[in-house]
């Protein structure tokens, strides 16, 4: 069966993902101002990464959330209700590179699918199957995967 690749684009702020949303994408990414790796000034507020999430499932596209930093011990104190509130939001994913984030996802929010950003894996099969075995979706994989 073939599979049709997701067009997934970044959405730095609302507009943006509207922008992404109306020109075809299928799917945005986007962060909060804790726990994505974009330091950008422009991050969503929960308020609206819920009005992103509204206009984007209106039009039948997702929304996935980075939270891909390895945060420190005092962040990880307030991860839980970022999590939580991400899924009231109703987010479709979540991108994470840290296992301690990847727990708290699943904890905090077991519905949402987890996704592994490519960069995270170097290859290895063996490397990969574990990841698919702690529950984590993976969409794409490096250039460098020699996995089928």
């Amino acid at each position: 069966m073939l599979q049709i690749p997701e067009l997934l684009a970044p959405a730095g702020d609302l507009e943006r993902l509207r922008y992404a949303i109306n020109y075809g994408a299928d799917a945005v990414y986007c962060g909060l101002p804790e726990f994505g790796m974009r330091s950008a000034p422009a991050n969503f507020t929960p308020e609206q990464l819920a009005e992103g999430v509204i206009y984007a499932h209106a039009r039948g596209r997702k929304v996935y959330l980075t939270m891909n930093t390895l945060p420190t011990n005092e962040e990880a104190d307030r991860l839980p209700d970022a999590i939580k509130e991400a899924a009231k939001a109703g987010v479709d994913a979540f991108i994470v590179a840290d296992l301690g984030v990847l727990d708290a996802c699943k904890t905090f929010a077991p519905d949402i699918d987890v996704h592994g950003p490519f960069l995270s894996f170097s290859g290895f099969c063996s490397q990969l199957r574990q990841f698919c075995s702690w529950h984590y979706a993976l969409p794409a994989c490096g250039r460098s995967s020699n996995c089928p």
